[in-house]
């Protein structure tokens, strides 16, 4: 038996990605599929992980493509700053001029290394 808190910690959605394009999301369906109460989204809103949305009358509704698009661009992102940080810390080699003349460099001598 899994408790509540176990089973947060495993969360995996499909809603999202399920979806159609087009399909129309207000604030209660958006939040169930992200597994958040309202009131987090607004917060998720606020801080940027997800986008505005748009109005429609008196509510708010998100298209499931256009949230899709922005939480991978987000996940593109969050890995590029990862790795420009990865170079910073590695003295800028990874991915450099130097680093990849290094790497042929070695290659080099390993293959002129005999075969035993």
């Amino acid at each position: 038996m899994t408790t509540e808190t176990e089973e947060a910690k495993d969360f995996v959605s499909t809603k999202l990605a399920e979806l159609p394009e087009d399909a129309m999301l207000d604030k209660g369906a958006l939040a169930e599929i992200l597994d958040v109460c309202a009131r987090t989204l607004q917060h998720m809103v606020a801080r940027r992980e997800i986008p505005p949305g748009i109005s429609l009358g008196n509510r708010k509704v998100w298209f499931a493509g256009k949230v899709r698009e922005f939480l991978k661009r987000r996940a593109d992102e969050e890995a590029d700053q990862k790795l420009a940080l990865e170079r910073k810390f590695l003295g800028g080699e990874v991915g450099s001029q130097r680093g990849r003349q290094r790497q042929r460099h070695e290659g080099v001598r390993n293959a002129a290394q005999p075969v035993s």
